[in-house]
């Protein structure tokens, strides 16, 4: 239980550094921007909408908020959602396992926000209009994994 206790730890580490890298790129980019910034980008990846350079800040806002959010359900077993039913046989290990899962995702959504700013505002005059083509699938990928993984985890261990 030990490196249980150690390996939670380390991703709650991990989640609070991606909002803290988050927040940092966001300030080096506020500071970076035209005040006028694309803030919005069609399938295409061609910029739709335009807007102060303050909307930055608006993905590591979205961020917090979820982090609190996700937090605050991993504190209350009665809130986790798990694929299989809990037993008493089974209920500390789903448990461990749901807030796990939760912690990972923190994780994978901050680094899909950190990508979107990136491809967004960090490549600047570089931007590819292909933005889409590796974003998208990229963000299917990351948030595909966890969930699967959990899943199997989740039925393995019932």
């Amino acid at each position: 239980m030990k490196n249980a206790l150690s390996l939670d730890k380390w991703l709650e580490i991990a989640a609070l550094s991606m909002f803290a890298i988050l927040l940092g790129f966001s300030i080096y980019l506020y500071f970076n921007l035209p005040e006028t910034i694309a803030t919005h980008f069609n399938a295409v990846g061609k910029a739709d909408a335009y807007g102060p350079k303050s909307t930055v800040f608006i993905l590591p806002g979205i961020y917090l908020f979820l982090q609190l959010l996700l937090s605050s359900i991993s504190l209350s077993s009665d809130l986790l959602n798990t694929p299989v039913e809990i037993t008493a046989e089974n209920q500390e290990r789903q448990i461990e396992l749901g807030r796990r899962f939760l912690l990972v995702l923190r994780i994978v959504v901050g680094f899909i926000f950190l990508s979107i700013e990136y491809a967004a505002y960090g490549l600047g005059d570089k931007i590819d209009d292909d933005l889409t083509i590796w974003l998208l699938p990229l963000i299917i990928l990351l948030l595909a994994i966890p969930i699967v993984g959990y899943i199997v985890l989740a039925r393995r261990a019932r």
